[in-house]
């Protein structure tokens, strides 16, 4: 179904194609309810049919709920009745709400906590992306963003630049430099939480094979070697703890 749907044009110029992660296609006959949760891309979500209701923390105020899930990153609070003496950091958590329609989409940032209702037959599709690291307008100017190309079909989506996005947070918390042991103990696959980094993926992250990693290291490698460091496909996802 790759060919059905296109990629929104917001996301056609500014170096997000050369970022997806994956797409999903979201469908139930309404009534269902996400967790509380974040996740560690990018995301914007796109309306076909029915509505979403969606609970939305910014980044700083996520950092208080209590994510008991931590392999993924979820909170297991009933939403429908929250129990403040349970989770004590949402009786005074600052939120915002949405209410999407077909034909609306939402950009929900990296890290922003959110929990998702759908009511009646409800249909959405959704696009995850590596956060930029700066926005590249040079393949904006002109106005010639060809939206006839947009199809999905069109575009490599891989989980190689999120998971050096990963590494490279690990990295600059620690100082630069990160050994084996550390990133190994860190990275895990997100819902398993399987410790994705072995000594033979190691070895292929650490190019001058010093037995540390650097942001040098990380940033010298292609996307595709990053996602057989990491043993992923683009069905599988890391993590790593905030």
């Amino acid at each position: 179904m790759w060919d059905e749907f296109s990629l929104p044009t917001c996301l056609l110029c500014g170096g997000f194609t050369s970022r997806l992660q994956d797409a999903v296609l979201w469908f139930s006959s309404g009534g269902s309810k996400s967790f509380l949760h974040m996740d560690t891309v990018d995301n914007i979500n796109c309306m076909m049919s029915g509505v979403k209701e969606w609970f939305i923390v910014d980044l700083e105020h996520s950092e208080l709920i209590d994510m008991d899930h931590g392999e993924g990153d979820y909170c297991s609070v009933n939403v429908d009745k929250v129990d403040m003496l349970k989770y004590p950091s949402l009786q005074n958590l600052p939120w915002w709400s949405a209410h999407l329609e077909p034909g609306d989409c939402i950009f929900m940032p990296y890290g922003w906590a959110h929990q998702v209702t759908s009511l009646f037959r409800n249909i959405a599709v959704n696009i995850w992306w590596t956060p930029l690291n700066s926005f590249n307008s040079t393949d904006c100017e002109g106005g010639d963003i060809n939206s006839s190309k947009a199809n999905l079909s069109n575009f490599k989506f891989t989980t190689g630049e999120q998971l050096r996005f990963m590494a490279l947070k690990v990295i600059k918390q620690h100082g630069g430099s990160v050994s084996y042991d550390v990133i190994n103990r860190l990275i895990v696959g997100e819902h398993t939480g399987e410790r994705l980094i072995t000594k033979e993926r190691f070895s292929l992250l650490d190019k001058d094979q010093d037995g540390h990693l650097t942001e040098d290291d990380v940033m010298s490698i292609p996307a595709d070697v990053v996602d057989e460091a990491f043993g992923l496909n683009a069905t599988r996802r890391g993590k790593y703890p905030r």
